[in-house]
C-alpha cells in the first residue's frame, strides 16, 4: 500500500487561513478574540512572517 503525503506549502496555509477567516466573517481581530490569540500573532501568521504553533493550529480548528 503506497500512502501520499501532501505537505501544506506556507503560502498555501497563508491563502487558506485568510480565506476561511474571511469565509466565516471574520476580520482580524475577531479571529484573534475567537481562538484567544493577540491580533499581531494572526496578523504575522497571515503575512507568512511567522508560523502558528501546534496550540494554535489546535485553536484553529475548534473556532467557530
Amino acid at each position: 500500500m503506497v500512502t501520499t503525503i501532501i505537505w501544506l506549502l506556507p503560502m498555501e496555509f497563508v491563502k487558506r487561513l485568510i480565506e476561511l477567516r474571511k469565509q466565516r466573517g471574520l476580520n482580524q481581530q475577531g479571529l484573534a478574540d475567537a481562538i484567544a490569540l493577540h491580533v499581531n500573532q494572526i496578523k504575522r501568521d497571515e503575512a507568512g512572517t511567522a508560523q502558528p504553533t501546534l496550540e494554535t493550529l489546535v485553536r484553529l480548528t475548534k473556532a467557530r
